[in-house]
């Protein structure tokens, strides 16, 4: 047949006539694929013609497929991530990005209360599963991005519970899930990022089917407890050769010094917001000084007991962060703290014993000089 056509090519009706088959062809297969509940060939559609699709019921109640797939390649990996929080302008942002306050206060006694606002979070990392989701509660956004396209500094974790510090940038390789009354504008937010709309508000339901059954990686069971893949021990061979390759650590988040970092902002954080309010509100002048130090006292406490945390043996220990923080609350407060070492000299032996109550002291002795005269 197409010797005839090639025999026959400068006549206009044997042309037309290979053109029009041509055609008849196309949009029987584009029409297959409309007509189809199958997330891939909706998803090739919208490429190929711009035709919308929703994600509905009926793309759940399919089969995941792919479980014999063998994952030999960083090209069988994708990175997912769900949220409550909506990508903006091509990025995943992160908890601290969003520089979220809550206010709490400054309490002397039942009468001398003050405000004080403090960050919700100095939480800097993106947290994504790969090639599954799994989640306890449901998130109204679902980000998903191959590892060979993704623009993130990843620190490492394990395969259900990889970390990115800092906001993550998204391209024309990333796929939103998204309420669907949402679609608009999210695109309008986000025009460089794939958005596609669901039924509901529930990403979750749709993650794992999306990726398996839409984009065709491997589904993989996570282990919601472990933070791992379950069953197989080849997979799991692959991706740990995938993290010494690129020299990702291996382990817990709580193991990391992001941690250490966190526990450190918050507690500076609670620290200088205290001396504000005594210094701004000329309490040294107002309140007892007994009043004033037992807050403080109470303040340099601060920390972390679930990480088992203390300001205030990182301020005796690390000398770059004694340095730091000094640093910080005279920028902030305009209190002049110095070197623990060199304060001993200057206090009897018996406060020397006690950081706690060195730092109160030398605190409470740096106030008063910040006193109107």
């Amino acid at each position: 047949m197409e010797n005839f056509y090639e025999s026959e090519k400068n006549n206009a009706f044997v042309y037309n006539l290979k053109r029009f088959f041509a055609n008849m062809f196309k949009k029987s297969k584009l029409l297959e694929a409309n007509n189809s509940s199958s997330i891939m060939q909706k998803l090739r559609l919208w490429d190929e013609t711009g035709e919308d699709f929703i994600l509905n019921t009926d793309d759940i109640t399919l089969e995941l497929n792919n479980y014999d797939k063998e994952l030999t390649s960083e090209k069988d990996l994708i990175l997912v991530v769900a949220t409550n929080i909506a990508p903006k302008s091509n990025k995943i942002l992160t908890p601290c990005d969003l520089e979220e306050k809550y206010y709490g206060e400054v309490k002397f006694d039942k009468h001398e209360k003050f405000g004080i606002e403090l960050s919700k979070t100095f939480h800097d990392t993106i947290h994504f599963c790969i090639n599954s989701y799994f989640s306890n509660e449901a998130c109204k956004y679902a980000i998903c991005i191959p590892l060979k396209e993704f623009k993130g500094d990843i620190f490492g974790g394990k395969e259900c519970d990889l970390f990115a510090v800092g906001s993550v940038s998204l391209d024309k390789h990333a796929y939103v899930l998204c309420p669907e009354k949402e679609v608009k504008e999210l695109r309008t937010k986000n025009k460089k990022t794939k958005i596609i709309g669901f039924k509901g508000n529930n990403a979750c339901i749709y993650i794992n089917k999306f990726i398996n059954l839409g984009l065709g990686f491997k589904y993989k069971e996570p282990d919601i407890e472990e933070k791992e893949w379950r069953k197989d021990t080849q997979d799991k061979e692959f991706i740990y050769r995938v993290f010494e390759k690129r020299d990702w650590f291996i382990g817990d988040y709580q193991d990391t010094p992001m941690i250490l970092e966190e526990n450190r902002k918050a507690c500076t954080e609670k620290i200088i917001q205290t001396l504000r309010v005594i210094k701004d509100n000329l309490l040294l002048q107002e309140l007892k000084e007994d009043k004033i130090r037992k807050v403080l006292m109470d303040t340099f406490e601060c920390g972390n007991k679930e990480e088992s945390y203390s300001f205030l043996i990182d301020y005796s220990l690390e000398k770059d962060f004694n340095s730091k923080f000094n640093a910080s609350v005279k920028r902030q407060t305009g209190v002049s703290l110095k070197d623990v070492q060199k304060w001993k000299k200057d206090y009897p032996i018996d406060v020397q014993q006690d950081l706690k109550q060195l730092l109160c002291e030398k605190t409470i002795a740096d106030l008063k000089k910040c006193l109107p005269k």
